[in-house]
């Protein structure tokens, strides 16, 4: 029972990771105005999730 809760707790904490990488991500795509750059976020979510 208690592992099923870490792992719970553990998937929210590498949802809220990838939350803020991608917002910091997306907002240097705005600072830089390459939205190319959109193709690198499947490998984020691969890293972080």
């Amino acid at each position: 029972m208690i592992d099923k809760q870490k792992q719970k707790l553990n998937m929210k904490v590498q949802w809220a990771k990838f939350a803020v990488v991608l917002a910091l991500y997306l907002l240097f795509l705005v600072w830089v105005e390459s939205w190319l750059g959109l193709i690198v976020v499947p490998f984020i979510f691969d890293v972080y999730i």
